[in-house]
């Protein structure tokens, strides 16, 4: 009987080997983060820890005391991101949600936004005056991506709504550390910026060139002019010299990353993070918050590559940043045609066989830190899960 029991807990042993060792597809979504190599699907991963506690969330947007399952992560925090893939429906309610929450336990001061810097200007114009042609105008030229939605847009107007709430002195300001991905709309905000009086003789020829952009090699020297001679253009540009600056070496960052596509995510996560540095040095402290795409929220270098959240969580920001990310379990997503249109598709990823059942209305939130969690080695990239089920894709706006 014990060499019969040996050989059945060898077979067994050899099986779970093999079941351990069965590769998975990983889900690559243009723009979209990608799924962590080597990771495990949830119908390979079994033996569910019986203790995690997963905590009903109400998708609704003002709802916000049933998160309270944070409370005590955020006290020591200074970032904190919710991580999403982009085009699905419930991210912009989650997001309304989150913000409102994060607000009310820490009164944060700075919307760290997966957004150019030049949108990022706009939109807090906007959110100074309500003036929703503002809007209309950066919808207008984000077409093609997955900004481009109507959600997005509502989104904005309800962000304007609850800040308008606000004390004066509490009142969020958008900061934006991506490249120009919209080089027409940079330059034509840019444009906007620029002193109508005429330029000094010394600087009048950059001044043509940024007022009249026309191809790469002219914003490089440029930008190469701005910096070298920085002290004329300051007298110039006086406050918006920084602004200025941002744009024009962002537009210039836009080719660079472009330049190897293999290179892409490791080249701009770098620059986002140097630019996030930058304006940090401008503004005053403060906490931030923010709902970025999947990966860029990952606090550790994976797989050699390093995200914008792990150049975070060095220094300064070290063990200060907190990432709910989220899971989709039979959602819809706005993808994007090849002419530049969009299309509806079904999404699933980490869908998290949990024994906890979720729906369009409500998500499943649960910690993944306790070593008997079977996400459990995820958690040097982020700290919670949140479930989304049965969600719609977004819309295109023009729908």
């Amino acid at each position: 009987m014990k060499t019969n029991k040996r050989i059945i807990t060898l077979i067994i042993t050899i099986m779970l080997t093999f079941a351990a060792c069965t590769s998975t597809t990983d889900t690559n979504i243009e723009e979209n983060a990608k799924t962590p190599e080597n990771i495990k699907t949830p119908e390979n991963i079994k033996n569910e820890n019986e203790e995690t506690k997963y905590h009903k969330i109400s998708v609704n947007s003002n709802i916000t005391n049933d998160l309270n399952i944070l409370d005590t992560d955020l006290k020591d925090k200074q970032i904190i991101f919710t991580a999403e893939y982009h085009g699905i429906k419930s991210n912009k309610e989650l997001e309304i949600k989150f913000l409102k929450y994060v607000k009310e336990q820490t009164n944060f001061k700075y919307i760290l936004s997966e957004m150019p810097y030049s949108q990022a200007l706009k939109i807090n114009e906007f959110l100074g005056t309500g003036e929703t042609s503002i809007l209309d105008e950066l919808f207008k030229y984000s077409k093609g991506t997955y900004a481009y939605a109507k959600e997005n847009y509502d989104m904005w107007l309800s962000i304007y709504e609850y800040n308008s709430s606000l004390d004066e002195n509490d009142k969020i300001m958008v900061i934006g550390v991506d490249v120009e991905h919209q080089v027409s709309n940079a330059v034509r905000i840019m444009r906007e910026l620029i002193p109508s009086s005429e330029a000094p003789k010394e600087i009048e020829d950059t001044i043509n060139i940024l007022k009249n952009y026309s191809d790469i090699v002219n914003i490089k020297s440029a930008h190469e002019d701005l910096l070298n001679r920085a002290e004329l253009f300051k007298e110039y540009f006086k406050e918006k010299y920084f602004n200025i600056e941002m744009i024009v070496r962002n537009i210039k960052n836009l080719y660079y990353v472009r330049e190897d596509m293999n290179l892409f995510d490791e080249k701009r996560d770098k620059i986002m993070y140097e630019n996030f540095m930058d304006i940090h040095e401008t503004i005053e402290d403060g906490i931030f918050y923010g709902q970025w795409g999947h990966n860029h929220t990952y606090q550790s270098e994976e797989n050699g590559l390093k995200w914008f959240a792990a150049y975070l969580n060095e220094e300064k920001f070290k063990d200060k940043i907190l990432t709910i990310a989220y899971a989709y379990n039979n959602c819809k997503y706005m993808g994007k045609t090849e002419d530049g249109g969009y299309m509806t598709e079904n999404f699933d990823y980490f869908s998290a066989d949990i024994p906890v059942a979720g729906n369009r209305e409500t998500a499943i939130l649960f910690d993944i830190r306790d070593k008997a969690s079977k996400y459990h080695e995820y958690s040097k990239y982020y700290q919670y899960m949140l479930v989304i089920s049965d969600s719609e894709a977004t819309t295109p706006f023009d729908e």
